[in-house]
């Protein structure tokens, strides 16, 4: 699974300093076998192709419109416009219509995008058909320039990614988790898929709704858990398209046990070095399990904290963690109470 990718021209425009074209390698590779950056036909027999896209729990998400590839650009101190060159396998693109024209998207945090404010399930063209040789390299460059970045997809032109998901939230009500989320706009939209997990590992479908195929209006959907847990269950939206297309959500959160514990705020939040959180207890004194899990469930960072009745301020490094989505968890020694929090490192 490939974090950044490839060669990009970027137009720096920085204060006192003339605007230039500057020639870019970047990335970073989750395996020494494969998903190396390479930006020409000479790479092309040595460098093995990215085969599918995971998601955290290991499940191929590839998606029919997408080519099997995604690239993070991130910016430092300047404001940055860019003409971005972007290059793929032949092998990578496994679309429906692979010899069609590509168009570049940018993921803006809630929908997808042309990496220049544009609207929902707006992109930047390229001009350029797509290739799906083995062994030979494609690359696509944007007619416009880019103003956003971090992360981009290369998508069919005839086929982008769609919906606006607004909201995705889930919370105890009457001992039943009461799951709502809500869309601005939906476009070629089948259905939605409720999954739930107790691990963020292993998922079940638990029900089926019913999208709105194209809209253009605020839609609110919910639906209610039944199940009584006295833990933490996670939660994910599949959005499945009418052409069998479709992506995943983030992971969601919520429990109904009676807490004796809670993270009540964690700020800032993202944040690159250290997070401050507050803990509050209805116990005079108490010692906590602190844990911070990736997304593969893994525990990153694991220590102890007491805390007394309360409020409690706390702090936690996160220097050494790669960008990326955590949760942060706290549990009571004896296990009888915990709770979770999202939290993003920068």
């Amino acid at each position: 699974m490939v974090t950044a990718i490839l060669f990009i021209f970027l137009s720096l425009l920085a204060e006192q300093q003339e605007p230039e074209i500057s020639l870019f390698p970047l990335g970073e590779l989750t395996s020494i076998k494969d998903n190396k950056p390479w930006a020409d036909l000479s790479d092309a027999g040595t460098v093995a192709a990215v085969t599918n896209l995971n998601d955290p729990s290991g499940t191929d998400v590839s998606v029919p419109s997408v080519i099997d590839r995604w690239w993070d650009i991130y910016t430092f101190g300047a404001e940055v416009t860019a003409n971005a060159t972007f290059s793929y396998r032949g092998d990578e693109n496994t679309t429906a219509e692979p010899l069609t024209e590509i168009a570049v998207q940018h993921w803006n945090g809630t929908y997808w995008d042309d990496g220049n404010s544009g609207g929902n399930g707006t992109y930047t063209a390229t001009g350029t058909m797509g290739i799906n040789t083995t062994d030979v390299a494609g690359s696509v460059t944007t007619q416009t320039v880019l103003t956003e970045f971090s992360p981009y997809v290369l998508v069919l032109k005839s086929d982008p990614l769609p919906i606006e998901l607004l909201n995705f939230t889930a919370s105890c009500k009457n001992q039943n988790i009461l799951v709502t989320w809500s869309t601005a706009s939906e476009t070629n939209n089948n259905y939605f898929t409720l999954e739930r997990s107790v691990d963020a590992q292993e998922w079940e479908a638990i029900a089926t709704i019913n999208g709105m195929g194209n809209s253009n209006t605020l839609v609110n959907y919910n639906y209610t858990d039944t199940n009584s847990y006295n833990d933490i269950v996670y939660y994910r939206l599949k959005q499945t398209d009418f052409d069998g297309a479709y992506t995943y959500s983030d992971i969601i959160t919520a429990s109904c046990q009676n807490k004796s514990i809670e993270i009540v705020n964690i700020y800032p939040n993202p944040a690159s070095g250290c997070f401050d959180y507050i803990i509050y207890s209805t116990e005079k004194n108490e010692e906590v399990f602190v844990t911070v899990i990736n997304l593969l469930g893994k525990v990153i960072i694991n220590k102890k904290e007491n805390i007394t009745k309360g409020l409690n301020h706390k702090t936690l490094d996160v220097s050494g963690l790669a960008s990326s989505l955590y949760y942060l968890k706290i549990e009571t020694s004896n296990g009888l109470y915990k709770d979770s929090k999202q939290i993003l490192v920068k």
